[in-house]
């Protein structure tokens, strides 16, 4: 794996699908670069990368993990992908965890931020700081931006035997938040009307009618 050095204390490793500086390498003290602990997911195009050793070098496997890795998605595909659509999935195709292709705001800030990472690979460069900065506040508005488009998902709760037992409520489901995955569940008085399943941050709807809960099963 090539490293990507902005300074002595804030190295970052290229991603092998964009190959940008995507990869924030932690730190530990006195500075000492964390390597092992980089994330292998790549927060521009997506792609799971190899895990790399402890000074950075990639661990190798073959072209057939890093396919069962990503889904099933070969390098040279996610390749294409990204050079067409700054990112290793087809916006035509989406994955069934994607509600809903990137916004055209998000893709203004993936293309902001491979100017930004290619200036800041740029050896003549002489603002690699200033871009730093730059790139750090695109990543976390990118993030932010990613996590809201995809919080609309609704996965159901699988109960345990112990919960069965229990007096029968509303459904419950699990919703992708800002904060990571919250539990949401409709309670109320029986026979009211049933809200749809609301949004986050809305307050608990009537419960659901006998009738009610098996139209929506």
């Amino acid at each position: 794996m090539t490293k990507s050095f902005l300074d002595p204390h804030h190295p970052r490793l290229l991603c092998e699908c964009c190959e940008l500086p995507t990869r924030i390498v932690p730190s530990l003290p006195p500075a000492i670069a964390d390597y092992k602990s980089t994330s292998t997911s790549c927060p521009l195009c997506e792609w799971e990368n190899a895990p790399v050793d402890k000074h950075g070098q990639t661990i190798a496997d073959s072209n057939e993990q890093a396919t069962e890795r990503n889904g099933g998605h070969t390098l040279a595909e996610s390749q294409s992908n990204f050079r067409r659509f700054l990112s290793m999935y087809d916006p035509a195709q989406l994955e069934p965890w994607m509600p809903e292709p990137p916004t055209a705001e998000e893709l203004r800030w993936k293309e902001e931020l491979v100017r930004l990472y290619k200036r800041i690979l740029d050896p003549y460069a002489v603002d690699g700081r200033e871009s730093l900065k730059q790139i750090l506040a695109l990543e976390r508005v990118l993030a932010d931006a990613e996590q809201a488009r995809v919080s609309d998902e609704e996965v159901p709760i699988e109960t345990s035997d112990d919960e069965e037992t229990a007096e029968p409520t509303a459904p419950q489901y699990w919703r992708k938040g800002d904060a990571g995955i919250r539990h949401f569940t409709n309670t109320g008085g029986e026979g009211e009307v049933w809200p749809p399943i609301r949004k986050q941050g809305d307050e608990p709807g009537a419960a659901p009618t006998q009738k009610q809960i098996n139209d929506h099963n």
